[in-house]
């Protein structure tokens, strides 16, 4: 300020940016004055204001590219609906938005379909998710709209209110493919088939990613869509699922095929029904590529035989054959041409430069003839090759297709025209003489060529079959059957006396030389002499690997010529050979109680070995008595006469003399075995010409001591005093015989039958004793042992209770029986006695035997007309389970299947108040045995439908099985006595007799009496009782995911139940319970007459339930079902 001067401005600049600001306040101070004046207080400061600017609060959109449809982690979906505010972000700020799906009518739901979002103070971005709710199908790119509908400021201080953009205000949200329902089909109508395998590979497509797929396949047309005319070509497997994972959009399936030939077939997969999935709006078939054909017009090819065919100029032509494989749509045009390889074309065969071959729709085969030409000229194999060019629709379509087409493998074929006339000859052999002493030292061999002469050939000579390394390249050809053999291999088959090479002869190994024009050639073989004694012996000496184009002689195919000779060296230096018994065999001893009696003698034979030759024998008492007196020995020898062969090159042979197995007690004998003749050429060895055979004593000569078999066990009531034992002596009486006897006290208990048996101890329950027995020279009367038993000083031990007497120490070299030499005691309450005495007649083997099965089974029923305890029920149910074991080895008859059945009758008696009430345990028993009925039985054939039940019944019980497969027997609803009935789950609980495909065991048992289910409490009284055993061989009651579904009406099918209650028999507890989930009622039991029950428990069922009826009074029914 100048002097004089009384103010002035202060200019201040505000910058422009474009940063959003609230309304700000500034303060301009006056700090100090230089020049004398100084500053006022109160006027030392100016406050002024920058007003808001840029929307401070700012502006609110959705941006396309942050908005999204997504699937959460429990594949449910929402639309995540992302705004965004831009400019400012002062203050809290209220958008509101709404939200609907395009597509109409899709009973999709939207939460919430409209809504705010809050932004706090500096926020820019703020997202919320709308769960997408129903069942709704979302398609791929279908579309959800967003709209901002309008925001609002949340607080006192406003500037210029938020604003909506009016750009970004609405969005369009596309399903993207990981969130749209899936839509399957094939990615082609078309696949093509891969030669090289036969495998067809086709791709499932999903447009829409969204949850896991289960896609069933299947083969062959549907009967609507089939084309007349055609027919469905084998694919393996048939049919099949396969599983698409979430997000997956394609899968591939690989198919075998088996094409036919000359069979108009289409290979064909399809989609049948709807792909199976858990996610909401489930999944769909879309309307193209629901079937896809493997080659429609088919893969041209050459066949078989075509490929490399072979032609001979006698025949004049050479017949092709084309082969269409897999499809045999529309008329076809296929082009080809013929190239010579070595052949000539024109002179050779037909010159073809553009062939055409048609086939009509549904042709699979057609040939073509090719002109081969004949000359007389001498030729060597020549060949030409066939090419196909393509191939064309007739019409011809306007637009390319992609079937029909040409094999990449098979589309060329090689034909050879064969050499004519033999025109490098048919070499043979021949040899004069034929047949030579050993003395002549070479004979001359001819090597002839017939037919043509033309060119150079040479063969390989060679002897073979006398030692020589190349013998066994020759494979011997036993199965010619003419007077004489036509080939080196035929007479190799064939048996003769051979001669060995480098010692009767030469051995032959060169090669003849054949020039052009030339027919013949000689040469020699050497025969080389020895002194060593031979039959007469053959050379043979044959032709092999002919170089030239010549070929070897086959005989009577060419006039009688053959490719070999046979020489033959006569005998010499022969002599007879001599032969006898060896040393060792001149006495021997035979032991006849042995596994195989039999006198093995061994014959010696020494200074000539060859060839094999017989012996004739015969037994005699002695080597000078008489016939009649030999005559003896036919009852002791299995035959006294006969022949042995000795074989060639064997010095030892075997002569062998077997003895009567007889039962019979004889002391020692002997006898002799006398050569008596043999071949001419051998002479018997006078010193060893016979041998001595000593039998031992046999079959218990001195006697054998053994227990009676009604000793063997006895069984014997409590309160008895004593017990007598029945001691006999078999086989030889001849003898004064002595033994001792003693008891003996059982070491633990023991079970026997099922039952636990206690030792009896001495003094206590028997008096311990010993003694000896003496039987006299020719007595045959019994010994007997009485034992003392003390009933009035019982041990403490229970009933059933047993000891031992044993005999032993035998004298006089006799013996005791060992199966024979113990006695069981076995003392038996008197309620339990009757049981036991039928079960221990029973030997370890008794139920390999149906008389024994059904004769014990008989007397037990009859037992079981009475009352019965515990143990002898437990004693009942053993041999019944025994019966089932033997019955899972074999097939049990008819009869005793009945017999069995018969005694289960008769132990669901309910009259009788005694241990069988309850016994549920016997419920199992008659389900394995239901499963004896299944032995042998045959399952049907894969892809039957065979429901064969074996079934026995009476007026108690029907016990039925089968064998089915699992496709059968799923779902499988079974009807039943009174129109009741049973359905089977879907699928099959698991058990070990169901993998895979594999057939399944099942019992089904309907009991007519409720005695063993009958556990004595409150929960189980019965007045109408009905039982239904299923169950799955293997499986063991436990929980099952599917349930068994039963129905059971009242009695009459008059009686409406009431209050029905289902449940199932817990055999820990013995009781019926009944958990919350496990069992369940299913239909209106106050209306019906019969009650539906499904449970999710494989056990015994049960149905309790009020009925009500005409003239009747409500009362309590149980049902039981057995699974």
């Amino acid at each position: 300020m100048t002097e004089g001067q009384r103010d002035a401005q202060i200019a201040l600049h505000v910058l422009p940016d474009d940063l959003p600001e609230l309304t700000e306040r500034f303060t301009l101070v006056l700090v100090r004055v230089e020049g004398g004046a100084t500053l006022n207080p109160r006027l030392r400061e100016s406050n002024f204001s920058i007003r808001y600017n840029d929307q401070p609060h700012g502006e609110f959109g959705l941006e396309p590219g942050r908005q999204a449809v997504e699937v959460n982690a429990d594949m449910s979906r929402h639309v995540k609906v992302a705004v965004s505010r831009l400019a400012g972000t002062f203050g809290r700020v209220l958008a509101a938005f709404t939200i609907s799906y395009n597509v109409g009518q899709t009973g999709i739901a939207l939460d919430p379909s409209s809504g705010t979002v809050t932004f706090e103070e500096g926020e820019n971005q703020t997202v919320t998710l709308v769960s997408i709710r129903g069942n709704a199908f979302l398609g791929l790119g279908s579309t959800f709209t967003v709209r901002l509908t309008e925001v609002q400021f949340l607080g006192s201080e406003v500037t210029s209110p938020p604003v909506v953009r009016a750009t970004l205000s609405t969005v369009q949200v596309p399903v993207p493919p990981l969130a749209a329902n899936t839509e399957l089909s094939f990615s082609s109508s078309i696949a093509f088939v891969n030669e090289d395998d036969e495998t067809l590979t086709v791709t499932l497509a999903r447009s829409g990613v969204y949850g896991s797929l289960t896609v069933d396949w299947t083969s062959g047309y549907s009967p609507l869509d089939r084309p007349p005319g055609i027919e469905d070509g084998v694919i393996t497997p048939v049919s099949d699922s396969m599983s698409m994972a979430h997000g997956q959009q394609e899968a591939t399936l690989t198919v075998q095929l088996a094409a036919q030939v000359n069979r108009s077939e289409a290979f064909v997969l399809r989609l049948p029904r709807t792909p199976r999935t858990l996610v909401s709006g489930g999944a769909r078939l879309a309307n193209t590529n629901l079937l896809v054909q493997a080659d429609p017009g088919g893969v041209l090819q050459f066949s078989t035989g075509s490929l490399s065919a072979r032609a001979s100029e006698l025949d004049g032509k050479v017949t092709l054959t084309l082969w269409r494989l897999y499809g045999s749509e529309s008329r076809l045009a296929i082009y080809y041409t013929t190239s010579p390889d070595t052949a000539t074309s024109g002179l050779d065969f037909q010159a073809v430069s553009s062939g055409v071959v048609t086939m009509d729709a549904r042709q699979t085969v057609v040939s073509f003839d090719l002109q081969i030409y004949q000359d007389n000229m001498p030729e060597q194999a020549e060949s030409f090759y066939v090419n196909l060019t393509g191939v064309e629709r007739l019409p011809t379509p306007i637009e390319p297709v992609l079937s029909p087409r040409l094999s990449k493998t098979k589309s060329l074929s090689s034909v050879t025209i064969a050499e004519s006339n033999d025109p490098y000859g048919i070499l043979s052999l021949t040899v004069l003489p034929t047949e030579v002493d050993e003395g002549v030292r070479s004979v001359s061999l001819t090597v002839v060529r017939s037919a043509g002469d033309f060119g150079a050939v040479s063969v390989r000579v060679r002897t073979v079959d006398g030692g020589e390394s190349w013998t066994s390249q020759i494979v011997p050809d036993t199965s010619s059957s003419g007077p004489t053999p036509n080939t080196i291999a035929q007479a190799l088959g064939r048996s003769r006396n051979k001669a060995t090479g480098n010692m009767d002869y030469e051995i032959l190994d060169t090669t003849v030389q054949l020039k052009a024009g030339q027919t013949e050639e000689r040469l020699q073989i050497k025969i080389l002499e020895d002194e060593i004694p031979e039959l007469a012996e053959s050379v043979l000496v044959y032709l092999t690997e002919p170089i030239g184009g010549a070929r070897i002689a086959t005989g009577t195919a060419d006039g009688g010529k053959k490719g070999f000779v046979e020489l033959l060296i006569r005998e010499s230096d022969l002599s007879d050979g001599i032969i006898g018994f060896d040393q060792d065999s001149l006495s021997v001893l035979v032991d006849e109680d042995a596994a195989l009696p039999v006198a093995a003698l061994v014959l010696i034979r020494s200074n000539s070995l060859l060839g094999s030759l017989k012996v004739q024998w015969k037994a005699k008492k002695r080597l000078n008595s008489t016939d009649q007196e030999d005559a003896e020995l036919t009852s002791q020898l299995n035959s006294t006469t006969g022949e042995t062969i000795c074989p060639d090159k064997e010095s030892r042979c075997y002569l062998n003399v077997y003895l009567a197995d007889d039962d019979i007690p004889e002391e020692s004998s002997a006898f002799v075995v006398v050569l008596t003749g043999t071949d001419p050429e051998v002479r018997l060895n006078p010193d060893s010409r016979s041998a001595e055979v000593i039998i031992k004593p046999s079959d218990d000569v001195k006697g054998l001591i053994t227990f009676a078999q009604e000793s063997s066990v006895v069984v014997v009531n409590e309160g008895e005093a004593e017990v007598r034992l029945t001691v006999r002596r078999e086989k030889g009486q001849g003898y004064d015989l002595e033994v001792s006897y003693e008891t003996r006290q059982m070491d633990d208990r023991v079970i026997v039958s099922g039952s636990t048996v206690y030792p009896a101890l001495d003094n206590q329950d028997f008096r311990g004793q010993s003694g000896t027995l003496t039987f006299t020279s020719g007595a045959q009367d019994p010994k007997y042992i009485t034992v003392s038993l003390t009933p009035e000083l019982p041990s403490d031990n229970p009933l059933p209770k047993q000891f031992f007497v044993r005999l032993s120490s035998p004298r006089n070299d006799f013996r005791v029986d060992p199966q024979g030499n113990q006695a069981t005691i076995r003392l038996v309450g008197d309620a339990d006695s009757a049981v036991w005495r039928i079960i221990s007649k029973l030997e370890d083997d008794a139920f390999t035997n149906d008389d024994t099965i059904k004769d014990t089974v008989t007397q037990l029923d009859n037992q079981a007309e009475n009352p019965l305890t515990d143990k002898s029920l437990d004693l009942i149910q053993d041999v019944l389970n025994k019966i089932n074991a033997e019955g899972e080895k074999r097939s049990l008859p008819d009869t005793v299947v009945t017999n069995v059945r018969n005694l289960y009758c008769t132990l669901l008696e309910s009259s009788l108040e005694d241990a069988r009430k309850g016994r549920v345990s016997l419920a199992t028993t008659v389900e394995n045995f239901s499963y004896t009925l299944l032995k042998d039985k045959p399952c049907g054939a894969e892809g039957s439908n065979s429901k064969d039940v074996q079934k026995t019944e009476c007026g108690a019980i029907k016990i039925a099985s089968g064998r089915w497969r699992p496709n059968l027997l799923s779902g499988n609803k079974f009807n039943l006595d009174q129109g009741n009935s049973i359905s089977i789950p879907n699928p099959l609980p698991d058990s070990d007799n169901n993998a895979g495909n594999e057939c399944v065991d099942f019992s089904l048992v309907e009991y007519r009496k409720d005695t063993w289910f009958d556990t004595g409490k409150a929960d189980a009284e019965l007045l109408n009782g009905k039982i239904i055993g299923f169950s799955l061989k293997n499986r063991q009651s436990a929980s099952i995911q599917n349930p068994v579904t039963f129905t059971i009406h009242t009695e009459d099918r008059r009686i409406a139940a009431k209050g029905a209650e289902c449940k199932y028999f817990d055999e820990g507890a013995k009781s019926w319970v009944s958990p919350t989930g496990v069992c369940s009622v299913t239909n209106s039991h106050s209306d019906d007459d019969f009650v539906t029950c499904e449970c999710k428990h494989m056990t015994n069922y049960g149905v309790s339930a009020t009925t009500q009826g005409d003239n009747i009074i409500g009362y309590v029914v149980w049902f039981y079902i057995i699974c």
